[in-house]
């Protein structure tokens, strides 16, 4: 009877900890390439840090994060910005949070936090620039991809209207 009430606290300690290891893990999405993740966010751009403010308390800290534009892959429509402000959570852990460094620069994918309006990033979707150059490389890429691919679908536009015009000409 002593052996089997060990062994159920055994396991019990046991399942305790894996449990709170689990819950306390950073949970990333399992994006395959660098284009899943091109497609999950709303913003890709790399910039260095300018300023850092943080707000908040204990576990709920904000750092709002003031970069100044390097290159930026998405939207291609963006204006020439030369700041933009994106914002994450102070830490490690279970809110996937990420501590910037004034000075340091960043590959960010950011996505647009739909109750705040805020970009918004994760320890998922930020890396220190000089760990991301086979990001970029593939980033610039995919980017030179659709644009021929835009260039071409003009050039059989054009060429159907040429053919039309002429047809009736």
């Amino acid at each position: 009877m002593k052996n089997k009430i060990t062994i159920l606290s055994t396991l019990t300690v046991v399942m305790l900890f894996l449990l709170i290891g689990i819950t306390s893990a950073c949970s990333c999405l399992p994006w395959k390439n660098v284009e899943d993740k091109m497609d999950n966010a709303d913003y890709i751009f790399s910039g260095k840090v300018i300023s850092i403010n943080t707000s908040g308390v204990s576990q709920d800290k904000i750092q709002e994060v003031k970069l100044t534009i390097i290159e930026h892959w998405k939207p291609s429509n963006v204006p020439a910005i030369t700041d933009r402000t994106i914002y994450a959570s102070v830490g490690s852990g279970a809110n996937c949070g990420y501590n910037f460094k004034q000075g340091e620069s960043y590959l960010i994918y950011a996505s647009i936090d739909s109750e705040t309006g805020k970009l918004m990033t994760s320890s998922c979707s930020s890396l220190l620039l000089s760990d991301a150059e086979d990001e970029i490389a593939q980033l610039n890429e995919i980017i030179q991809g659709k644009d021929s691919d835009d260039e071409s679908e003009s050039n059989i536009f054009s060429r159907f209207f040429k053919w039309i015009k002429n047809l009736f000409s």
